[in-house]
Parts: C-alpha cells; sequence; structure tokens
C-alpha cells in the first residue's frame, strides 16, 4: 500500500473533522503520480475527486494491497505500517491548527527524494516527497 497524505508543518492533517486544506492542482499532481491508476479513498475524500479514477470504500485502508494508492485524510495509519511500502507526503510548508496529525512511525523509512514542488492553487509551494521503507536485513 501506498498512502498520500498532506500535512502542515506540525504534521497536522485536520483540525476539528475539516481538512486543513484543500488544492485543486494537488490532485491533478496526484492523479499523475498514480499513472493511471485508481486511487483508494474514504467518503470523505469524494469531494476533491469528482472526475478522477477513484475506489471509494470506507475500509479503504484495510482492503488496500500491494501497490495501492491510498489518499489518507481521516484515518490513523500507524496500525497498517506493515502494508506498507512507501508513502507519498504532500507538504504545505505552512502553519495550520490541527487536531489529528500524521500518526505513521517514519523510522523504518527514509526519504527517496523530492518527486516535484509546485505553486497550488492555494498555496505558493506545495513539496510532494517519496518515502521508501528501508529493506530488512537478513
Amino acid at each position: 500500500m501506498i498512502p498520500i497524505v498532506c500535512i502542515a508543518n506540525n504534521k497536522g492533517m485536520l483540525f476539528n473533522c475539516r481538512r486543513c486544506s484543500r488544492d485543486s492542482l494537488l490532485v491533478e499532481r496526484l492523479v499523475e503520480i498514480a499513472g493511471g491508476e485508481e486511487i483508494m479513498i474514504a467518503p470523505y475524500s469524494k469531494e476533491l475527486f469528482r472526475d478522477e479514477k477513484v475506489v471509494e470504500d470506507s475500509d479503504f485502508l484495510i482492503h488496500a494491497g500491494k501497490g495501492d494508492y491510498c489518499f489518507v485524510e481521516n484515518a490513523s495509519l500507524k496500525d497498517f505500517a506493515e502494508k506498507i511500502e512507501k508513502v507519498i507526503i504532500c507538504r504545505w510548508n505552512r502553519d495550520y491548527p490541527a487536531d489529528f496529525f500524521f500518526d505513521l512511525d517514519m523510522t523504518d523509512f527514509h526519504l527517496k527524494g523530492t518527486m516535484m514542488e509546485f505553486q497550488g492553487s492555494s498555496h505558493e509551494r506545495i513539496t510532494i516527497e517519496e518515502w521508501v521503507k528501508n529493506e530488512k536485513e537478513a
């Protein structure tokens, strides 16, 4: 599974059950990153993905398999760590209040690199990073 998350500087994802931000150009970039593959989403995220190729499922993190892209806004990832092969982190590069945070322990991952940086429709700079799970030693 490949979760895609959007986080503020404090790793915040939601504030008072509302996404910290949205950006229409970001969705276009995420579709490019998925390379034509479906993106699994929760019903909460449906309004962001209007005509894009998505699979809406309340239990999408449970049903996601190897190589499945999952856009995660309002779900904990820590219990799915074993299933995760890499993480796409979209950084808003801003401070926002938050009460729900990105909770995946990233000590088992390393930054492969910045996939892209661009000016969004609502943000001056959005940075998209690819974090890959470290190889386990035999």
